[in-house]
């Protein structure tokens, strides 16, 4: 079976007979949606002493995903250690999104993730940044 490439829903049927010689149809539907859209990251594989801030940064590209540009699009970022200047960002008129992490007092690596919105297919970015 090849779904479409246009999004949108694609019905399917096939029809069969079982080991008892009874007709049968299976029945469907396959959703082919748009490509999601991407992040790009800015300010990966850094380090610094305890207490260092570090600026991040991610570029949404909507590409075909459903958004006319990346401006105006909320960003989430998390962190498993250390601070962020903000968790809810929204993107510029280029499409950028910037925060602040401030590095922890232990040294060791410390991994922020940054997420697009759903609507767009929900890109996500990993850093990876270093407490020394």
């Amino acid at each position: 079976m090849t779904a479409g490439k246009t999004p949108g829903f694609y019905h399917y049927s096939v029809p069969g007979t079982d080991n008892a010689g009874v007709a049968q149809l299976q029945e469907g539907y396959i959703l082919v949606g748009n490509p999601p859209a991407l992040l790009s990251e800015q300010g990966n594989n850094q380090s610094g002493a305890p207490g260092t801030n570090l600026t991040l940064s991610v570029t949404l590209a909507p590409g075909k995903s459903g958004g006319t540009s990346g401006a105006g699009a909320d960003i989430f970022f998390t962190t498993d250690s250390g601070t962020l200047s903000s968790r809810l960002v929204t993107t510029n008129t280029s499409g950028v999104a910037s925060v602040v992490l401030t590095l922890p007092a232990s040294a060791g690596a410390v991994h922020v993730t940054a997420e697009g919105p759903y609507g767009l297919g929900h890109p996500v970015v990993t850093f990876t940044e270093t407490s020394q």
